[in-house]
Parts: C-alpha cells; sequence; structure tokens
C-alpha cells in the first residue's frame, strides 16, 4: 500500500474537490487561484468579481464603481457590523448612486434566482496572510469571485480527526470576529460547540495605545433552536443558564444605561460647546476615581453599542435617540415595521410614498413639520448604508 494513502490530501481533499468538479465547480490550481487573488493577502479572484459586478448590473454599475464597490467589500471591520454588512451585499440590499438615473439602485453579487449566472469556483491550499498571522485552508469555495465555504479535511484513519479539524477551523474563525449563523437544528455537545467558538473573547492592544476587546459573541438564529435552550442541551439547566442571552435583553439593558448613569454625561455634551461647557466637563472628571468609573462605563456601553448595532430596531432607536428624545425605544419599535413592509422602497417609488406616509404617521404624534420630515429622511438614510 502506497505510504500516503491514508493522507487526508489523498483520501479526503482531493476527492471533494474532483467531486465538486464533477457537480459543476470550476477548479483552480493553487498557483492561479494565488495570482486570481493578486497575492497572499488577496481575498477574492478580483478581475472575476469585477466582470461579475457589471454584468449582474447591466447599466448600473461601471468599471469604477466595480472597484468601489470591492474596496467596500475589503473595507468592512472585523466584527458583528462586518459581518452584516457582507450579508446584506451578499443579500442585494445595499445600493449605489447611479448618475445617469439621478437615485440609487441595488447591487447584485450573487444571482439567487438563476444558478446558470453565477460562476462557481473551488481551489485547495487556500493561503492567507495579513502580515503578522498566516493560515491555510484545505479547500476554498468562490462563487462570483467571492469565498463562500471552506472546507478542512481529515484523514478517515485518525480517531480524533473531527477534533483535530474543528481546532483548525477555528483558527480561520479568528476570536476578533463575532457572528455566526445558526441555520439548522442542533443538539448537546454540537450546540454548545458552535456557541462556544463564536463566544471566544478577543483583546487587542492597538498601535495608537487604544485596545479592541470582544466581550462575546453573536448568534443569529434562523431555525429557533435558542428559544428553547436547555431542552436542546441536555445538561444541569444551572450549567446552561445565562450562555446565551436574546438581543432584547440587551437593548434593554442599553437603553436603561442611557437613560440612567449616562444622563449626566450626556448633560456635558448638550447645548453650546463654548469654554465654559469645556472647563465644566474638565471639572467633572477632576478626580481620578470618578474618570476610571466613567471610562469602565463607557467602553462597557461601547461594546453594547457594537453587539446592537447592525439590529434595525437599534439603528432607528440610535438615530432618534441623537435626534429625538422623547420615547425612543418606543419609537423605534413602531418604525421598524414599516421598514420590513416595504423592503424594495430604495428602488421603487410607489415604495418609497409608502414608508414615508406610514413614517410621518407614526412620527406625527411626537413630532410635526419640518422636523418629522426631517427625522423620516434621515431614518431612511440609515436604512440605505
Amino acid at each position: 500500500m502506497p505510504a500516503n494513502l491514508g493522507t487526508e490530501s489523498v483520501t479526503v481533499q482531493h476527492p471533494l474537490t474532483r467531486y465538486a468538479g464533477q457537480a459543476g465547480w470550476a477548479i483552480v490550481p493553487k498557483e492561479d487561484a494565488t495570482t486570481l487573488r493578486r497575492g497572499e493577502s488577496g481575498l477574492f479572484f478580483y478581475d472575476l468579481l469585477k466582470a461579475k459586478l457589471q454584468e449582474l448590473n447591466r447599466g448600473i454599475v461601471t468599471p469604477e464603481l466595480a472597484d468601489d464597490i470591492i474596496h467596500r467589500l475589503e473595507s468592512v471591520r472585523n466584527n458583528i457590523e462586518g459581518n452584516s454588512e457582507i450579508l446584506a451585499w451578499l443579500r442585494g440590499e445595499r445600493s449605489v448612486y447611479v448618475e445617469a438615473e439621478k437615485r440609487q439602485r441595488n447591487v447584485t453579487l450573487v444571482d439567487f434566482k438563476d444558478a446558470s449566472k453565477n460562476d462557481f469556483h473551488v481551489t485547495e491550499e487556500w493561503q492567507y496572510t495579513n502580515g503578522s498571522n498566516t493560515n491555510r485552508a484545505d479547500a476554498v469555495f468562490l462563487i462570483n469571485g467571492l469565498p463562500i465555504a471552506v472546507a478542512e479535511a481529515r484523514s478517515a484513519k485518525k480517531d480524533n480527526a473531527m477534533e483535530e479539524a474543528l481546532i483548525q477551523i477555528r483558527r480561520y474563525a479568528a476570536p476578533v470576529l463575532y457572528c455566526m449563523y445558526l441555520d439548522k437544528p442542533m443538539r448537546d455537545h454540537v450546540l454548545l460547540q458552535a456557541i462556544a467558538r463564536v463566544n471566544r473573547p478577543f483583546e487587542q492592544q492597538n498601535i495608537d495605545g487604544g485596545e479592541r476587546r470582544k466581550p462575546c459573541g453573536l448568534i443569529v438564529d434562523f431555525v429557533g433552536v435558542l428559544r428553547k435552550l436547555k431542552k436542546a442541551l441536555k445538561f444541569d439547566s444551572k450549567d446552561v443558564s445565562g450562555v446565551v442571552e436574546n438581543l432584547d435583553v440587551l437593548f434593554a439593558d442599553f437603553v436603561r444605561r442611557m437613560s440612567g448613569p449616562a444622563k449626566d454625561c450626556l448633560a456635558l455634551a448638550t447645548g453650546r460647546m463654548d469654554d465654559k461647557a469645556v472647563e465644566k466637563a474638565i471639572d467633572a472628571f477632576e478626580d481620578k476615581t470618578k474618570r476610571e468609573a466613567f471610562y469602565k462605563f463607557f467602553k462597557e456601553l461601547e461594546q453594547l453599542y457594537e453587539i446592537l448595532s447592525p439590529d434595525d430596531t437599534f439603528a432607528i432607536y440610535w438615530e432618534l435617540k441623537r435626534h429625538l428624545y422623547k420615547h425612543p425605544k418606543k419609537l423605534a419599535i413602531a418604525l421598524t415595521e414599516p421598514f420590513r413592509r416595504f423592503p424594495n422602497f430604495n428602488s421603487n417609488a410607489d415604495e418609497m410614498r409608502q414608508l414615508k406616509a406610514e413614517l410621518y404617521r407614526i412620527l406625527l404624534p411626537e413630532v410635526q413639520g419640518k422636523k418629522m420630515v426631517e427625522i423620516a429622511d434621515r431614518l431612511i438614510k440609515v436604512r440605505t448604508r
């Protein structure tokens, strides 16, 4: 028997890509893939992605706009907001301004209605480096030049093959990443391990002296597993209590902090910012204990904001909080519904008219006239970012 017969590359990795090729995925050699990525720090098959953006969005995306979209995709932050942003792009919920039409048009990255309009590729030994760390994936699957799945191969001869593969995959899922999408039922140790994977804490000291911290992760549950967490996890209920909290709990905590402990701080930054206002703020934090307490409170609030910011209701709440100080949470919940009812408002003039009419109706008891129109316009702008 050949010495390498039991190795993962021969028994798992190569057959995987070969089967993918038989299923219609074009196999790209490692060296060609690195060239298409423009080096090991590249994220996409750049020329292909640029061509598909123009092909799937004829009359909308020009070569210049395609370059801009790719730059925007590369520039998303490595946190929950970045995950949400990429998901929105994949769903066709992000737009560009079309000068000839004088309006925004949504952009298609993947054609979900006609698969034949997409290009499917698979490649092996995808090595990526960010300048300080390097990882290598056994196989990566791409649609239209966008990597959408990573595969880690392990030999079936190894007793702990699955454990080794999970450890390797965790290396790809850097602890800075916040979000996991739960799209199939899970139970017991598999579910607990999935929760633990996204819940890895992260701290990093930046070059400028600041720091990045991730105290927990976000799980987007599409199948309802988390609603019955104790049933899904057959462990002592005391052991799983507090493992996962609903976003509503965090939202309520954020509102409580903003309407309570944060009020004194907000008062220092409200109104005319002249020399007296600056002196007042300096005096308020002259005591070291107060400064340290404020810093701790601010970092906790910042972390809550990072977790909540992609949520539609929270985004509306935050905009209302900034510009309208009457019942922002209650209004935000009510104002979220029209955006769900008219999801194509950005490209459909009739839906835009209906959306504005609904927003005005909900806002009218709280604010009238020009300010009502301004607030509605701000909310629409927030939802089209």
